[in-house]
């Protein structure tokens, strides 16, 4: 998300982060997009460990983001032009639906695409 320049040190932080944007998002939500902005800094394989989030959630949405093609099993975070000025905080949170199952992701010709998950 373009001009994100605070630092981040516990996953508190980021929920706060979250909250600002996002007013009325719901827990679930709340700790996908947090998961989401916690891979880059801590990777993905830490990501349990820095949120404390329950083991069998962070699990379902690792599933649903390497399915997407977000979170890789090497590692690797694929995001979908989070850093755009116009579009990156809708592209986030198309990230965060992909993570809770609801969206898919598809790549058409190079772009990527969303449509309800099947």
């Amino acid at each position: 998300m373009a001009g994100m320049t605070r630092e981040f040190r516990t996953a508190r932080d980021l929920e706060r982060l979250v909250i600002e944007m996002e007013p009325g998002v719901t827990q679930t939500e709340l700790r996908t997009a947090v998961l989401l902005l916690a891979a880059p800094i801590v990777g993905i394989s830490r990501v349990q460990g820095f949120t404390s989030y329950r083991v069998e959630f962070v699990h379902r949405v690792r599933r649903n983001l390497v399915k997407n093609g977000i979170w890789k099993t090497n590692g690797m975070i694929h995001t979908s032009n989070w850093d755009h000025e116009k579009t990156g905080v809708i592209s986030f949170w198309l990230d965060v639906q992909c993570g809770l199952g609801k969206t898919e992701r598809v790549t058409d010709m190079g772009i990527h695409k969303f449509r309800k998950a099947k």
